[in-house]
Parts: structure tokens; sequence; C-alpha cells
């Protein structure tokens, strides 16, 4: 939105370690932002092939 702030969190994979821990620092600072009028937004970069893998799987 016009006039507000915006956090944009892009991560790798959906099925690493190193995502969850990201998006827990993330949560925890969201009610705090939230409080500020930050809007979050988290961007996944994995493909549909790499769900489609971890499904089969």
């Amino acid at each position: 939105m016009k006039g507000q702030w915006s956090v944009v969190c892009f991560y790798p994979a959906d099925f690493t370690f190193v995502c969850p821990t990201e998006l827990e620092d993330l949560q925890n600072q969201y009610a705090e932002l939230q409080g500020l009028g930050v809007e979050v937004f988290s961007v996944l970069t994995d493909t549909h092939f790499t769900h489609k893998a971890w499904h089969d799987h």
C-alpha cells in the first residue's frame, strides 16, 4: 500500500533447516512490526518441481 512500510523476506527452500529459522525469527517480530504499521510478506523461491519431488518422496 502506498505510504506504508513493507518487509519482503525471500527464502530459498521449504524443505531445509535454513528457512524455518529465518521465518521463525521474522514471526517473533511480527506483532511488533504490525504495531508499527509494517506489512510482512514472505516469498518462497522453490519451484513446483521441488514440491512435487517432496510429495512423491
